[in-house]
């Protein structure tokens, strides 16, 4: 895929197809768990469709990966109207730049990849192995960090109020996240650091092993040749005349 630079940016701006097709369908689930949990009495979608380590690894409920994307916390409709909010400042910027099918690709797999991280932190930590994981978060994370690595320079409003280059938005996300994870908070810090994750992957291509080990073969000959300049550099002598041949 290529996520293409540019030098200035837009956010907002009318509803792009996928983009409102996604926050439709995130809303229609919305009122489905509400209706599963207040008026039937069993957060049915919940269970089979939110993501559960568990679940995922020993009953090989797979399409979690993907579903988990879709549902929202009942409880707290700020959580997604925060995320819609978001998906639709980014997500149609990025959208109307790159494409819908090249868009909805990235909004995907950073989210499966997020999903994988929540898997992996279960598998890890089993204080989170039976716990259901929802929301867009993963896929939202990726965009932005995406965002303040295609436009490094250009201003986002933080919270609508404080103005930050992209590339120290990226920096507030990251510390944001480790703040959930050092306070034990009940939000799926291992989905945000996935996703963050997956937005530098694909917006840099260094998934493909090609490009990583092109990437590390410069980097070791640069290495090599700063190494060999150091130890082999002419210096003058005690008359201040330049003498190569001593080392």
């Amino acid at each position: 895929m290529n996520y293409q630079r540019g030098p200035t940016v837009r956010l907002g701006g009318g509803l792009t197809p996928v983009v409102k097709k996604l926050i439709i369908a995130c809303s229609v689930i919305y009122l489905l768990e509400l209706i599963s949990l207040n008026w039937m009495h069993d957060p049915f979608v919940v269970k089979y469709f939110a993501l559960i380590p568990h679940q995922f690894i020993n009953s090989l409920h797979l399409w979690q990966v993907v579903s988990y994307l879709f549902l929202h916390d009942a409880r707290d409709p700020i959580h997604l109207l925060l995320n819609m909010l978001i998906l639709w400042l980014f997500g149609s910027m990025f959208e109307s730049r790159w494409g819908s099918k090249a868009f909805l690709k990235f909004y995907l797999i950073s989210g499966v990849g997020a999903g994988f991280a929540v898997v992996l932190s279960g598998l890890v930590d089993q204080s989170h192995w039976m716990v259901p994981t929802l929301g867009a978060s993963g896929s939202i994370y990726a965009l932005m960090v995406a965002y303040g690595m295609i436009f490094p320079e250009q201003p986002v409003y933080f919270f609508a109020i404080f103005p930050l280059k992209g590339k120290h938005l990226i920096m507030v996300l990251i510390i944001i996240t480790l703040l959930y994870a050092l306070a034990k908070s009940p939000i799926s810090y291992s989905a945000h650091f996935g996703g963050m994750l997956m937005g530098y992957l694909l917006v840099t291509g260094n998934w493909r092993p090609r490009k990583l080990k092109k990437k590390l073969n410069i980097y070791l000959t640069k290495r090599a040749y700063k190494r060999n300049s150091k130890k082999y550099r002419p210096f003058k002598d005690d008359n201040g005349d330049d003498n190569s041949f001593l080392h």
